[in-house]
């Protein structure tokens, strides 16, 4: 028989082992593998530019979640985007690198400009915080109330866009396309000089993200007369006609779909190609962890920004299933090429 000590021994072992074992089985912290390494966050934007409004409130939340790592912002502006993706592209696997962007560097790789000089489908997609909620306007000073008036309009319409790949450009494009009007565009005008040139009435076209619009649009400066995607819009644009309510039933869906699937990307985070798959695992937690964080709710709130997130994964989802679908990229290329065309002066049709 066993002894008393024994049998004390033996009832003590089986009450420690559950707690023991449900100690060992408790998952470990998926963010661990962050700890005491140096994160470097690029920010594709000028500072205080939209793109760096919504970068910076994460960027802090970031900092806070991670208090034991070196997390660092850096500002790199230039082709709408395009040079922090560049700088992010060549980042040394020894630092975890991550870029901020908006979708104007995705279209640029739809429409294959020149200007995309970074392949994106080797980074990673880490998480989104809100769609582009891009809008056109038209100066309010040529009494236009609506597209439809817009569309009969008929005088040359002065359209300053930023870069060949921006979104601007592409939507002066796509306009040119399928609509009666006539455009002309032009090329490497920057934010602030548009602002100033509607503000002058020197500009009869403008297209831009709400947040950019709306003190104009306020002002009665501009009137909104088209949304370029469907979902993440203040609800005082709901009234406002897609671009995908608007085009001729003709033009093949893909356009409008591609169009709208590159707003949807809006503003965005990626992890540099040389990130390590557990770290991109780890980002995305934190990204989700942050997104949902009261103080960021707050900061976006207060900014009067319209909070859209979508995670890493769906966002890697997006961008696979938008680069691979080499038909719709076509349809979209030649809508693109035939506005170009007809923006400067073929007599041509773009319809089916």
């Amino acid at each position: 028989m066993l002894g008393a000590a024994c049998r004390w021994f033996i009832l003590a072992l089986a009450i420690a082992l559950p707690g023991a074992m449900t100690l060992q089985a408790q998952p470990a912290d998926p963010l661990a593998i962050l700890e005491g390494r140096t994160i470097r966050f690029i920010i594709g934007g000028t500072p205080a530019g939209t793109t760096d409004s919504y970068a910076r409130p994460f960027f802090d939340g970031l900092k806070a979640l991670l208090p034991r790592s070196t997390v660092v912002a850096q500002n790199i502006q230039g082709g709408a985007g395009v040079l922090g993706l560049v700088e992010a592209a060549t980042a040394s696997p020894g630092v975890i690198t991550m870029v901020v962007i908006q979708s104007s560097v995705v279209g640029g790789q739809v429409i294959g400009s020149d200007s995309s000089a970074v392949d994106i489908r080797p980074f990673h997609a880490i998480g989104s915080f809100t769609h582009d909620q891009r809008v056109m306007t038209v100066r309010a000073g040529l009494g236009l109330p609506d597209f439809a008036a817009l569309a009969a309009y008929g005088e040359t319409l002065m359209t300053p866009v930023v870069l060949e790949n921006s979104a601007t450009h592409v939507e002066a494009l796509l306009l040119s396309a399928f609509f009666p009007l006539r455009l002309e565009i032009i090329v490497g005008v920057d934010d602030d000089l548009r602002q100033s040139l509607v503000l002058a009435g020197d500009s009869d076209l403008h297209s831009n993200s709400w947040r950019n619009l709306a003190n104009l649009i306020e002002g009665k400066v501009v009137v909104p007369v088209l949304r370029w995607a469907k979902d993440g819009y203040p609800p005082e644009l709901d009234s406002i006609p897609t671009f995908a309510d608007l085009v001729p039933s003709t033009v093949p869906a893909a356009v409008a779909e591609v169009e709208d699937s590159i707003n949807r990307l809006g503003r965005f985070v990626l992890a540099a190609p040389a990130t390590d798959p557990a770290i991109v695992d780890a980002l995305r937690v934190a990204f989700d962890r942050v997104m949902t964080s009261p103080a960021l709710i707050s900061a976006y709130d207060q900014a009067d920004l319209v909070l859209v997130p979508t995670g890493g994964e769906e966002m890697q989802r997006r961008l696979d299933q938008l680069l691979k679908d080499e038909a719709a990229i076509a349809a979209f290329r030649a809508a693109v090429e035939c506005g170009r065309a007809r923006a400067t002066g073929a007599e041509i049709s773009c319809l089916p």
